[in-house]
C-alpha cells in the first residue's frame, strides 16, 4: 500500500514512512491528495467514509 499511495501522490516510500512514524508531516497538498485516495478507496470498497464500521453503526453511544 505505501508504494501505491507513494506513486499517487508523487513522493517516496521513504516519506510514507516517516510520516507514519512522525518523523515529518506531510504538506497540505498531499494531505488532500491522500484524503481523497483514502475516500475513493472507501467508496469503491463499499465503505461509507463517515468512519463509522457497520458493527457500530446504529448503537447508541
Amino acid at each position: 500500500m505505501q508504494s501505491e499511495v507513494a506513486n499517487i501522490i508523487g513522493v517516496s516510500e521513504a516519506s510514507i514512512w516517516n510520516w507514519e512514524h512522525g518523523r515529518s508531516k506531510p504538506s497540505k497538498k498531499n494531505l488532500k491528495i491522500i484524503n481523497e485516495f483514502v475516500m475513493h478507496t472507501l467508496h469503491t470498497k463499499g465503505g461509507n467514509g463517515n468512519g463509522a464500521t457497520r458493527s457500530r453503526q446504529g448503537q447508541g453511544s
